[in-house]
C-alpha cells in the first residue's frame, strides 16, 4: 500500500496482528484503526480503545468515507512534533515521530542500566571488600574496574541527557556516541579482560559467595552475581542496534545523520573487539592453569604476569613447511607451546630469554604481517601473525618486557677475585662506585688460580705468651726455677691447643672459600652453555 494515508484517517484490518513488543499494536480482522501517525517504512502508529501502537501498513487498508485530515502533535522531551496538511514537511519527507520515541527508548535504558549497576555495587560490591570471604587481591580481581564502567556510563546519559533538550533538528545523538567511544574503549576493554579471572575467584569461592549474596538480599544466589557482573558488556553490545534504529528513523538531511551513520560501524567494531579479548582472556587462563606436556624449569606461575598470548605460523626456509605455534611473553621470558595431535592441551615447544633475541619486521617478503627472531646460536626465525595489530602488539609488548627485565635485573658490585682482574674505585659515597675495570690478562680464571694461605707465624700464633725468663742459679733458686717450669708447661700446652685450633679454623675457611668460589666459577663458565641450550632446544623443538 503506498503511504497516501494521512493523521486522523481511519483503516480497517484486512490480516490478524500480533504485536511482539509493548510498544506493537495488536488488532484482529476487521478492526477500525484511528492513524495517530503515519511515516514511510512501512510501520503506522493508530489507536483502538485507548490501545496505541505501531504495526505494519500492509496488513490495513484506508477506508473510503475517512474523516478529513487533523492535525497531530507529539511530544517528547520537551520537544514538539507537528505534522499538519500544508503546515510543516512535505508529504514527500520522512515525518520523524518515531525517533523521538527511539531516542526516548535509549536515555529510559540507559538510565535503567546506570541504576542496576549502582544497586549492585552499594548492596554487594562495598559490603563484599569490607568481608573476609576473599583477600584483597582476590576481591579486587573479582570487583575489576566495575566502579570505572559505572562512572563512564553516567557520564554518557549526562551526555545524552543534554543533546536531547535541543529541538528535534539540533539533537546531536551520535555525536555523543562519537565523543564517548575513546572512555568506552578504554573501560570497556579492561573489564572484559578482566572478567574471566572474576569468574575464575567466583568459581573457586562460589559457595562463600553464594551465602554471602542471599545474606545480602539476593534471591538467586550467586546467579545473580554473575549475571550482574557481565552486564557491563551485555550494555555496549545493544548499542549498534540502538544506532541501527537512530539511523532507520533519522531523515537524510538531518545534521546528525552524519555521526550517527559513522558511530555504528565504530561501536560493532568496539564489540567485536571486546568480545575478541574476553575470549583470548578466558583461553589465556585455561592454558595458565592446564597442564603442559614436556615442561621444562620452574612452574609457568612463577614466571610472572603474562604479557601476551599470540598464536603465530612459524616459516622455514625452504618455504614448503610451517608450523602453528603458540607464543607466549612473560617478563623477560619468551615461551613457545603447540597444540597437541588430539587437540587435548598444549606441549611445551621452547624456551628463550628476552635479552638474548632480537625482533624486527620483515616488510620487503611475500609473507604478510612478518617478523624475524634471531639471537645468540639461534637460526633466525620467520613467523607471520593473522593481522598488522597482532604484529605490532606482539613487537611492542616484546619490547616492552625486555626493558622491564633489564631494568629489574641489578648489577653485581665489582670484586677482586684473584689478580687476573683489576679495578679502580672511587668512594664518593658508602656505595662504591665503579671507574674503570681494565683487564690484565687474557687468561681466563680457574680454580688452580687460588693461592694457598701462607702459613701462620709463630710470633703470631704465641703473641699472648710471655718470653721466659732467664733460669735462677743459686741454691735458694731452686724452688722458684721449679714453678716458673711449671708455668712455661702450662703456657706451651695452651698454645698448642690455640695453635691446632687455629689451624682447623683455617683449613675450614679455606675449604668455604674453595667451595664459594667454584660455584661463582661454575656460573660464570656456564653463561654461554646456558644461553646455548635455550638456543638449542628453541631451534631443535620448534
Amino acid at each position: 500500500m503506498s503511504v497516501s494515508a494521512a493523521v486522523g484517517a481511519t483503516v480497517k484490518g484486512i490480516y490478524p496482528f500480533t504485536g511482539g513488543s509493548e510498544d506493537e499494536l495488536s488488532f484482529s480482522k476487521g478492526d477500525i484503526i484511528t492513524l495517530t501517525s503515519v511515516v514511510d517504512g512501512g510501520w503506522w502508529e493508530g489507536k483502538i480503545n485507548n490501545n496505541t501502537g505501531w504495526f505494519p501498513s500492509n496488513y490495513v487498508k484506508l477506508l473510503q468515507d475517512a474523516p478529513p485530515p487533523q492535525p497531530a502533535s507529539t511530544a517528547m522531551n520537551g520537544v514538539a512534533l507537528t505534522t499538519e496538511i500544508g503546515v510543516g514537511p512535505s508529504p514527500t519527507e520522512v515525518t520523524p515521530s518515531y525517533y523521538p520515541w527511539v531516542v526516548q527508548n535509549v536515555l529510559e535504558t540507559e538510565g535503567t542500566h546506570i541504576q542496576e549497576l549502582q544497586e549492585f555495587s552499594n548492596q554487594f560490591l562495598k559490603p563484599l571488600k569490607t568481608s573476609n570471604i576473599l583477600n584483597e587481591t582476590e576481591c579486587a580481581t573479582l570487583c575489576g574496574n566495575y566502579e570505572d564502567v559505572l562512572t563512564t556510563q553516567q557520564n554518557f546519559l549526562h551526555t545524552l541527557e543534554a543533546a536531547s533538550r535541543f529541538p528535534y533538528q539540533q539533537q546531536n545523538m551520535g555525536s555523543c556516541f562519537m565523543k564517548m567511544h575513546p572512555q568506552f574503549d578504554t573501560v570497556h576493554k579492561a573489564y572484559c579482560s578482566n572478567h574471566p579471572k572474576a569468574i575464575a575467584v567466583l568459581s573457586l569461592h562460589s559457595d562463600k559467595l553464594d551465602e554471602f549474596m542471599v545474606k545480602h538480599g539476593s534471591e538467586k544466589g550467586l546467579a545473580d552475581l554473575t549475571l550482574n557482573l557481565s552486564k557491563p558488556f551485555r550494555r555496549l553490545d545493544a548499542y549498534p542496534d540502538l544506532l541501527k534504529e537512530m539511523e532507520r528513523h533519522l531523515e537524510e538531511t538531518h545534521s546528525d545523520r552524519y555521526d550517527v551513520n559513522k558511530a555504528l560501524p565504530i561501536y560493532r567494531d568496539l564489540t567485536v573487539r571486546c568480545g575478541e579479548v574476553r575470549k583470548q582472556k578466558e583461553f589465556e587462563l585455561d592454558v595458565l592453569s592446564g597442564p603442559i606436556r614436556d615442561w621444562q624449569g620452574e612452574e609457568l606461575g612463577e614466571l610472572g604476569e603474562l604479557a601476551l598470548m599470540s598464536q603465530i605460523t612459524i616459516h622455514y626456509p625452504d618455504q614448503t613447511q610451517r608450523k602453528d605455534r603458540y607464543l607466549l611473553v612473560f617478563p623477560g621470558v619468551l615461551v613457545t607451546l603447540a597444540i597437541s595431535p588430539r587437540m587435548s592441551g598444549f606441549i611445551f615447544k621452547g624456551r628463550m630469554e628476552l635479552d638474548s633475541i632480537t625482533v624486527r619486521r620483515l616488510d620487503n617478503t611475500s609473507l604478510h604481517h612478518a617478523l624475524e627472531i634471531s639471537g645468540y646460536d639461534l637460526q633466525p626465525l620467520i613467523i607471520t601473525l593473522s593481522s598488522q595489530g597482532s604484529r605490532e602488539d606482539l613487537l611492542e609488548t616484546i619490547r616492552s618486557n625486555t626493558r622491564m627485565n633489564k631494568t629489574k635485573t641489578k648489577p653485581a658490585a665489582p670484586s677482586t677475585l684473584s689478580s687476573s682482574h683489576s679495578s679502580e674505585v672511587e668512594n664518593t659515597s658508602s656505595t662504591p662506585k665503579l671507574v674503570k675495570v681494565t683487564p690484565v690478562v687474557s687468561k681466563p680464571w680457574t680454580i688452580t688460580s687460588l693461592r694457598p694461605v701462607p702459613p701462620t707465624k709463630p710470633q703470631t700464633t704465641f703473641s699472648n705468651s710471655k718470653p721466659e725468663e732467664p733460669e735462677e742459679t743459686g741454691i735458694r733458686s731452686g724452688r722458684k726455677i721449679r714453678r716458673q717450669s711449671t708455668k712455661n708447661k702450662y703456657d706451651r700446652q695452651k698454645a698448642q691447643t690455640e695453635e691446632k685450633e687455629q689451624t682447623v679454623n683455617t683449613d675450614k675457611v679455606i675449604q668455604d672459600d674453595a667451595a664459594v668460589l667454584q660455584v661463582i666459577e661454575a656460573y660464570c663458565t656456564s653463561s654461554k652453555s646456558r644461553l646455548t641450550l635455550h638456543s638449542g632446544m628453541f631451534n631443535r623443538y620448534l
